[in-house]
């Protein structure tokens, strides 16, 4: 019954001392908090005339993928190590030889179920940072694409003006590819594809509502 209350959790703010899965939430989930903390008020202090006025668009990006998911994929990537480890030292040293089988089983149970609310609260943090990522986007997008970039002025017709690269969407390409390298980076493998995928489906819709603020003939 002692080893049976060592994997047991509650999982609430009241973690149990007796409880080795409880305290290791405890730490986990505070380390992911401090980082969602730090981004919300990184991002909640970006000034609109910093975004606009920022003449370097490769800073700009910095800025905006830096302050809102730098944080929290750093956390997340430790968050991963720490999983992989726990697993693989409580598996080893307790699971193994404990005895008898059904106490195995209900312990490995409780484990595993343990993980997947840690993988749940990996995946909300993710989301959080993403969100933010977007709001800062957002904003930029909306200070610098200018009316003219969908209506060039005549004597721009025959430089190509409509062919032009805008500082918008230079933006633009350049978070995605911010992201993608940050993803590869600290997130890695399998999680890569779906994780953009999730990105990219974002940043279509806020792409679409930014278009949507503009009346067209």
């Amino acid at each position: 019954r002692s080893v049976q209350k060592l994997f047991s959790s509650n999982s609430s703010r009241y973690a149990s001392s007796c409880s080795l899965l409880d305290q290791v939430y405890q730490y986990l989930i505070a380390m992911l908090q401090t980082a969602m903390d730090d981004t919300d008020k990184k991002c909640g202090s970006i000034s609109l005339f910093s975004l606009t006025s920022e003449a370097d668009l490769e800073a700009l990006t910095d800025k905006i993928v830096g302050t809102s998911l730098d944080h929290i994929f750093e956390v997340v990537s430790l968050f991963s190590s720490y999983i992989s480890r726990l697993q693989a030292s409580v598996g080893d040293a307790i699971l193994e030889d404990l005895e008898p089988q059904s106490l195995r089983d209900k312990c490995a149970e409780s484990l595993e179920n343990f993980i997947a609310l840690l993988e749940s609260s990996v995946a909300q943090a993710l989301t959080f940072g993403i969100s933010n990522c977007l709001q800062v986007f957002g904003k930029v997008m909306k200070a610098r694409q200018i009316r003219t970039d969908f209506c060039p002025r005549d004597d721009d017709m025959d430089m190509g003006g409509l062919g032009k690269v805008t500082p918008a969407c230079t933006i633009a390409v350049q978070c995605i590819s911010a992201v993608h390298r940050l993803c590869v980076t600290q997130l890695g493998g399998p999680n890569i594809v779906p994780f953009m995928n999730g990105f990219g489906d974002n940043v279509f819709q806020a792409l679409r509502i930014h278009f949507g603020s503009f009346t067209y003939n």
